[in-house]
């Protein structure tokens, strides 16, 4: 015979109740509190600089009214800038201004990956995707599966063409790793960008549960950098109804403009603050007063200057081995020591020294995440075990390249890739756009295995 429940208590009803309410109440305040601080923070970084100029030249308007009239003038200035692209004569001048960014050393550099970047992930509605397909991709390893975005093909040496796929990471879809797979290890999807960024930012919430799939992307004969940029430009059709998609249009390319610059920006606001910013209270020792306005210029000046002589003097003999001692001094302390070898690790991967040829900072293709797919990594140095040499591969993440994993194999599992860790460093920042036709390569050289 059963025992009756008993009814439960008011308290515990109260308690239930307001478990509930507080759940949706999250459920309401989180997005909404996630939205607002992702507004302000593009605001901060936008139209928040130009708060200062409109103080100056209305000195009476309200101090509420300061962030209106400047958020109007920023969208405005998008907008403009979306109308200049539009037209013949603005698209020569934005290719002209594009010309004179990729002049300048460090700025090409960031400029030229994050243009590359918002043209893979960017949306269009009256021009075709700059990406050639969504994709499931066998990653970590056969069996499972990962969304993947192919920005490209790329011929290996003695095999086939592969797709370039950026297999983005969650919940940030802006950052991930290159890989190169086959094209049967593909399976195409139909999937938009958008539906691409809802799945991945939320973890696989939001991802569809039925999967269609799409036809594979052609593999082009040559997929270049200027082929690509012909055929968006042969695609995109100008807009010629007016009202909501008039506007749209304009507004989306003014901010497919406007971003790279706005990251370029804050790149360089950020080394500057790292390194002349540093520099620039030392101003005030030398024996002549340096004006406000150049005292920046000083500064980079100066510190190009230390780092030449410190570059100078440690290249001398006598220097070098105090520079061992000072470092195996470092390496004594435990936690110091850890960040010292990352950094210097990093370091000695993204730079390239053209006089010397070591085994460091050699691009290679190693198996990844499985075997049958490859990526691009670079050689931080050899160890040993019972079985033999383990080359030691930093696998870094694109577009940011100053993370990534460790990977350790077997030197007959790699190929050395004949490029320049320059033309590999562009490679992956550009998520595979700025590749070349072919990757040729080469048995890892035994050499430097002694």
């Amino acid at each position: 015979m059963k025992t009756p429940r008993k009814p439960a208590s008011m308290g515990h009803h109260i308690q239930i109740t307001l478990q509930r309410y507080l759940i949706r109440g999250v459920a309401v305040v989180v997005p909404a509190g996630i939205t607002v601080y992702a507004v302000m923070f593009c605001y901060r970084i936008t139209a928040a600089h130009l708060t200062p100029f409109l103080r100056r030249f209305l000195v009476n308007i309200p101090d509420w009214l300061v962030p209106i009239l400047a958020m109007s003038l920023f969208l405005g200035g998008i907008f403009l800038l979306g109308s200049l692209a539009t037209v013949a004569v603005g698209r020569r001048l934005i290719e002209v201004f594009e010309w004179l960014l990729r002049k300048i050393p460090v700025i090409k550099s960031i400029y030229g990956a994050t243009r590359q970047l918002i043209q893979i992930i960017s949306p269009s509605d009256d021009a075709a995707p700059k990406y050639q397909s969504v994709v499931l991709v066998p990653f970590p390893h056969e069996g499972n599966y990962a969304i993947g975005l192919v920005t490209g093909t790329i011929r290996l040496q003695h095999d086939v063409p592969h797709y370039k796929v950026f297999v983005v990471t969650t919940p940030n879809p802006t950052s991930g790793y290159l890989c190169f797979y086959r094209p049967e290890q593909t399976r195409p999807l139909q999937f938009s960008v958008d539906q691409v960024l809802e799945s991945v930012t939320s973890g696989g919430v939001l991802f569809p549960e039925n999967l269609s799939a799409a036809a594979r992307p052609a593999l082009p004969e040559a997929d270049t950098p200027e082929k690509t940029e012909k055929h968006h430009a042969e695609t995109a059709a100008p807009p010629t109804k007016r009202g909501r998609g008039f506007f749209k249009t304009r507004f989306v390319s003014g901010i497919f403009l406007i971003v790279p610059l706005v990251v370029t920006v804050m790149v360089l606001e950020f080394l500057f603050d790292l390194t002349v910013g540093k520099v620039k209270p030392f101003i005030s020792m030398l024996p002549f007063a340096v004006p406000v306005w150049a005292q920046s210029i000083v500064a980079a000046l100066l510190l190009l200057a230390v780092l030449w002589m410190v570059g100078a003097v440690f290249s001398l003999f006598i220097f070098k081995k105090l520079l061992q001692g000072i470092e195996a001094a470092v390496l004594r302390v435990p936690l110091i020591a850890e960040i010292y070898k990352v950094s210097k690790q990093v370091v000695d991967v993204l730079t390239e020294e053209r006089d010397t040829e070591t085994a460091r900072k050699m691009p290679v293709l190693v198996d990844f995440p499985s075997p049958g797919v490859k990526g691009l990594g670079f050689v931080t140095g050899v160890s040993k075990d019972e079985q033999g040499p383990l080359v030691r591969i930093f696998y870094p993440t694109t577009p940011n390249i100053s993370v990534g994993i460790l990977i350790l194999a077997r030197p007959q599992d790699i190929q050395r890739c004949l490029l320049s860790a320059e033309d590999a460093l562009r490679l992956l920042l550009s998520v595979g756009v700025l590749a070349p036709e072919s990757l040729p390569t080469e048995p890892f050289p035994a050499e430097f295995l002694e």
